[in-house]
Parts: structure tokens; sequence; C-alpha cells
């Protein structure tokens, strides 16, 4: 290749980078130097305006009449509360108990011949694992998820 073409061919693959590189999509922008180049976020020194809103679940049962009820994604504590002992009554329930009230999480209700075991985690598979370990340990081996929920935060404006 003589001197001529090796110019033209780096040019044309330098014209090629960076007119690829100029196609960033919207809310992008050209980023680098010296041959490399990348779509980045534009700067945007404004912090979005709203907050995390807490969100609340709870866990009601009723043994003696096997039964239970939940909530999730509720506002408060109490309302959560309030929420599962009335689907806890829906369900037949005539005594029932909160058991476990969780927010912005997520949990797990494993029931053994031995007992109830609620666990509350970042996520169902590890609600899950946990409340089957207290149900191992406590020396059942007829461990099973009977109930899992998330109630996780949201994002509001």
């Amino acid at each position: 290749m003589s001197g001529d073409t090796r110019w033209i061919g780096f040019a044309l693959l330098l014209v090629v980078g960076i007119a690829h590189a100029q196609n960033c999509p919207q809310g992008m922008a050209l980023e680098g130097g010296q041959g490399a180049y990348a779509c980045v976020p534009m700067g945007n020194d404004e912090q979005p305006s709203g907050h995390w809103l807490s969100q609340w679940g709870a866990i009601a049962t009723d043994v003696p009449n096997h039964t239970g009820g939940a909530s999730l994604n509720q506002p408060t504590e109490d309302n959560a509360k309030q929420a599962a002992i009335s689907n806890c009554v829906s369900n037949g329930g005539s005594d029932c108990k909160i058991v476990i009230t969780y927010a912005n999480m997520c949990v797990a209700m494993v029931a053994g011949g031995k007992g109830l075991f609620p666990y509350r985690a970042n996520t169902i598979d590890l609600a899950v694992q946990m409340g089957t370990k207290m149900c191992r340990d406590a020396g059942d081996t007829n461990c099973r998820a009977r109930y899992t929920s998330c109630s996780k935060a949201k994002w509001v404006q």
C-alpha cells in the first residue's frame, strides 16, 4: 500500500467512526478523543423531582382455623396490619393475629409440621431460603413456602 492509500484508509476509518458516534441516542452526547469515542449521558445538574414512598405489607394467621390473610403495598404499617387482619377474617379466621410486617422488601411464609416460619428479605428467593432454614433448624423436613410477596418502595413525583 502506498503512503497516500494508507492515509485515505485511515481518514475513512476516522470519518466512519466519528459519523457513527455522532448518532448517539437522545439524551446522550459524544465524548472521547484520539480515535476513541463513546455516547455518554448528557450532563444534567438537575436532580429528579420526587421521592421514594414506603410500601408496607403484613401477614396475619389464625392457626386453630388453618387460615390467614395478607396485605401488600400499603402506605403505613398500621394500614398493612388492618388489611391483613381483614383479609384473614374474610378467609374464615376468627382469631387472626399479625405474624410479620415488612416495608420495602419481600416476605415468605414457610410452613412445616412444626409451625410457621415467616422471614423478610430483599428478594423472595432469599426470604424463602431463610424461612426454610428456620423451619429445618426447628427439626422439620416438610418445609414449603406457602406465601411469598414483595412490597417495594415506589418513586413518586
